[in-house]
């Protein structure tokens, strides 16, 4: 059920001025916002902090996992933010319990196989690469062009992958997380790159 003061947070508003978006909500709301999500789906954004602490940190009231979602039978299949909410997926964000628990402990404890100065190695390496591409423009979004491609590129060469296709794997990881129209094309190229 949709509530009628609720923000729409798709569209161009949104990407173009976030700051302002959210400090509006912050003020007509609080600290919980009702909000349409693309294809006018409803669902609740947590900006307070302390509200965000305890919906993150409940997991029994605040389940991670999605196919308990009132919205669920409403999603359709191209909806382009189904990667991130999650249908049946093997991932864990959407786990819970003893299984989420496994996932999330075998995560945390991968960077603890690799060698240190391995791992600096790499990063010190694409955060060169990145720096140097970042000084040839008059302009730089360093979210975009450094903060968000800087941990995925190490990741992915830790994990096996090629130089060449770390920045595939970058692009298509921030595609499916971004959410619009190469959202699902990002996730499956993952998909096929991580089975392959």
């Amino acid at each position: 059920m949709t509530t009628p003061d609720a923000v729409p947070i798709g569209g161009p508003r949104f990407p173009a001025e976030p700051a302002r978006l959210y400090r509006e909500m912050r003020r007509e709301h609080g600290a919980v916002v009702p909000v349409l999500l693309d294809g006018d789906v409803p669902a609740w954004l947590v900006l307070g902090n302390r509200e965000l602490h305890q919906a993150t940190g409940d997991p029994v009231l605040f389940s991670r996992d999605s196919e308990l979602w009132n919205q669920g039978e409403h999603i359709p299949d191209d909806w382009p933010l189904l990667p991130m909410i999650g249908r049946r997926q093997p991932s864990v964000l959407h786990t819970v319990g003893e299984r989420h628990w496994q996932r999330a402990t075998m995560a945390s404890n991968a960077p603890e196989a690799v060698a240190p100065f391995e791992l600096r190695r790499h990063a010190e390496r694409f955060a060169d690469e990145l720096i140097d591409a970042l000084c040839t423009t008059d302009e730089a979004d360093l979210v975009a062009q450094y903060a968000m491609l800087l941990p995925v590129r190490v990741l992915a060469r830790l994990h096996g992958f090629s130089d060449e296709d770390g920045p595939g794997l970058v692009t298509a990881l921030n595609d499916m997380i971004d959410g619009r129209e190469r959202a699902l094309a990002g996730q499956a190229h993952l998909a096929t790159s991580w089975g392959s």
